[in-house]
């Protein structure tokens, strides 16, 4: 009988070589793991930005629109007061 070489037999050089590859695409899955959460996390953030810009233009028009309707209604009160003197 022949001891088993340093490196092991082959059966298990390929046990070894597969654990190995499972390895590799392991850490690469934990690796990617990370970037689809990041890329998940900045496409919510872009959705809340879009959804609150969205928010502030509904509210710079109402102010805009506010702010309008009290110059109007200044120029009429001056109008009517000229007008009565």
């Amino acid at each position: 009988m022949t001891a088993p070489s340093p490196s092991g037999t082959s059966s298990q050089r390929e046990a070894g070589a597969g654990a190995g590859a499972g390895a590799e695409g392991d850490l690469a899955q934990n690796k990617s793991s990370p970037l689809k959460r990041g890329e998940q996390a900045a496409t919510a953030m872009e959705a809340n930005l879009t959804n609150l810009e969205s928010k502030l233009d509904a509210l710079l028009a109402a102010f805009e629109s506010l702010e309008e309707d009290q110059e109007e209604g200044k120029g009429r009160k001056e109008h009517t007061n000229d007008g009565g003197r």
